[in-house]
C-alpha cells in the first residue's frame, strides 16, 4: 500500500524522477505484477529443478507479519548443472489455521508436489520450535504415503 502514498511516491520522484513514468498509482497493480513474475520465476525454477540429479536441501521458515497473517516460506538449496550454488524461494504461502507442526506439514507437500520434490529430499534446515519436530514427522509419514 506504500505505493499509494503521496509522501512515498514524492519521495521516490525526488530520488528519481524518471520513476514517474513506471511507478503505479495502485497496490493492486503491484500485486499483479509481483504474481505474473512469481509465475515466470516458479517455470524457470521448476525446469532447473527437473534436471538436478542429486538430493535437494531446503530451509523452512514460518513467521507472522505485523497484521497477524501467519506465513511459511520454503527453500530449495542446490548445485544446478554447472554446479553453481542456488537458493531460491520455491513458495511464501499464508498458513491458515493453526501453527501445528501437522498444519504447515500440509503446505510444505503441497509445495513440494508442485515441483515435483518429495522424492528428492536431503536435509531440513529450521529453528528449533517444537511444532518443527512434528512437521517433520508429519513430512515423513506424508512422503511414505505418496
Amino acid at each position: 500500500s506504500m505505493v499509494e502514498s503521496s509522501y512515498f511516491r514524492a519521495l521516490l520522484i525526488y530520488l528519481n524522477s524518471a520513476v514517474f513514468s513506471v511507478l503505479p498509482s495502485s497496490s493492486n497493480t503491484l500485486t499483479t505484477w509481483t504474481k505474473q513474475h512469481y509465475n515466470l520465476q516458479r517455470i524457470s525454477i521448476q525446469e532447473e529443478l527437473s534436471v538436478i540429479t542429486q538430493k535437494i536441501n531446503f530451509s523452512i521458515d514460518l513467521w507472522t507479519g505485523n497484521s497477524n497473517k501467519a506465513y511459511i516460506g520454503l527453500i530449495a538449496h542446490y548445485f544446478d548443472i554447472n554446479r553453481i550454488y542456488k537458493s531460491p524461494t520455491l513458495a511464501l504461502r499464508e498458513i491458515i489455521g493453526p501453527h501445528t507442526g501437522e498444519n504447515q506439514a500440509k503446505y510444505v507437500v503441497e509445495i513440494m508436489l508442485e515441483f515435483d520434490l518429495l522424492k528428492r529430499v536431503g536435509y531440513w534446515m529450521m529453528d528449533n520450535a517444537t511444532n518443527n519436530d512434528t512437521l517433520l514427522k508429519s513430512l515423513a509419514i506424508s512422503t511414505l504415503i505418496i
